[in-house]
């Protein structure tokens, strides 16, 4: 039986300033089964009270289906920190994507998804979206431990801030990259880069990189961080275009 304990540092804050959600490192991997069904719910809560009562919740589900070409990912995410009245962060999201592989190899994939979101530090009442495209993989080694990438895709966003009246809508075109590099056990990097300006044009851009990294400090010990820059031309301007995010963990396997 293995027991796996986190110690993580500024998690709340680490998604709730992220503008764009990575699908990529919630995607199940090494199945060849033809049909497979994966699940996760993760929920945690803290309550505790010196002057006000402070209360901390998030929670996390998802669901993936896998039969023959196709695959079905749904991912749901809320965060909320709340000192008295007041809430602190206050951010959710729902995602829906389907896949289906276009070639014998693997190697191509049509992708089609639907997105909605809510952020209270980012002022966003309300952004839905959806978009298809196209997935493509680079290359991948032999145990398919170290894999790349490639994404291009449509995608149709409306944008509702808090306390502006006029909505916002964008065409853009959403591309991203994805690197997963495991040499050996020691150690593993993943990184995902995601590219959107609005359509035929680099104007009102969006851009966000996350990058992560494990090894090994000792037997049973490993060391993790995660590094998030971002950039956003489109939001309000109360809220700083460029934001970044370092987290730290160790993870400790008996």
């Amino acid at each position: 039986m293995r027991f796996i304990f986190y110690f993580i540092f500024l998690f709340f804050s680490e998604r709730a300033f992220a503008q764009i959600i990575n699908i990529e490192e919630r995607r199940i991997r090494g199945t060849k089964d033809s049909v497979h069904w994966y699940g996760s719910v993760n929920v945690n809560g803290n309550l505790s009270k010196v002057r006000e009562t402070v209360l901390q919740l998030n929670g996390d589900v998802q669901l993936e289906y896998k039969w023959g070409k196709h695959l079905l990912l749904s991912l749901s995410n809320y965060n909320l920190i709340k000192a008295g009245k007041k809430s602190f962060i206050n951010a959710s999201f729902e995602h829906l994507r389907y896949n289906y592989k276009l070639s014998k190899d693997n190697r191509l994939t049509w992708e089609l998804y639907g997105q909605i979101q809510q952020n209270q530090i980012q002022l966003i009442a309300l952004r839905s979206l959806w978009g298809t495209g196209l997935r493509y993989r680079l290359l991948s080694t032999e145990n398919g431990q170290s894999r790349m990438y490639i994404g291009v895709s449509y995608l149709q966003e409306y944008n509702r801030f808090k306390d502006i009246l006029e909505p916002k809508r964008f065409n853009r075109w959403s591309n991203y990259t994805t690197l997963t590099y495991r040499p050996n056990k020691t150690w593993l990097l993943i990184n995902t880069t995601y590219f959107q300006p609005k359509l035929w044009t680099l104007k009102e851009l969006r851009w966000s990189s996350e990058t992560d990294i494990e090894f090994k400090v000792g037997k049973h010990l490993s060391f993790r961080g995660a590094l998030n820059l971002s950039y956003n031309a489109t939001l309000p301007k109360d809220i700083p275009a460029y934001t970044f995010s370092w987290m730290n963990g160790l993870k400790w396997v008996l």
